[in-house]
């Protein structure tokens, strides 16, 4: 067992001992760690993958104002911020199209996400994962809508790069 009370999965274990890889805690938080919400809330930008109706995965970038995502409750996420409605993937996967402004919690509860933040001055990325609560699409002008969902975040994991000669 880890530190954080998550155990490796008989492959990530099965691995490391092929590879020669010394026993380690797992480092993955089960809930949305204190770093990861401070992260979430300092962060512009948040990356966000999920699956479609195909089982094809797909990635976007979301931005807005530090605090457009932000934890919500204990280990649930918040977030609303203007996308565009046309050509992004993930909310078509995520929320449809249909942009109404009704709140979806039966048709998409569940679906699973993976969101990455970052914090380029500390150089810190914090990684998340978790199933979509309820989500709502409300259309704002051609072409673009204001997305809201709520996350149960069952994993994150944080990060800081490694500091170069040059940095």
């Amino acid at each position: 067992m880890s530190v954080h009370g998550i155990y490796w999965h008989n492959g990530e274990t099965q691995m490391q001992k092929l590879l020669g890889v010394p026993q380690l805690d797992n480092p993955t938080w089960p809930y949305l760690s204190p770093n990861a919400a401070k992260t979430l809330r300092m962060s512009p930008l948040l990356a966000l993958g999920t699956l479609d109706s195909k089982g094809r995965p797909w990635t976007t970038v979301w931005a807005g104002e530090s605090g457009f995502a932000r934890p919500v409750a204990e280990s649930t996420m918040g977030l609303k911020t203007i996308v565009d409605q046309r050509f992004d993937p993930v909310i078509e996967a995520l929320v449809g199209k249909n942009a109404n402004g009704e709140i979806m919690p039966e048709s998409i509860s569940g679906k699973i996400v993976s969101g990455l933040t970052l914090d380029f001055d500390a150089r810190f990325r914090q990684k998340l994962a978790g199933r979509v609560s309820s989500g709502a699409l409300t259309a704002t002008e051609e072409g673009m809508a204001e997305v809201s969902l709520v996350v149960k975040i069952d994993e994150s994991y944080g990060k800081r790069a490694l500091r170069t000669a040059n940095s």
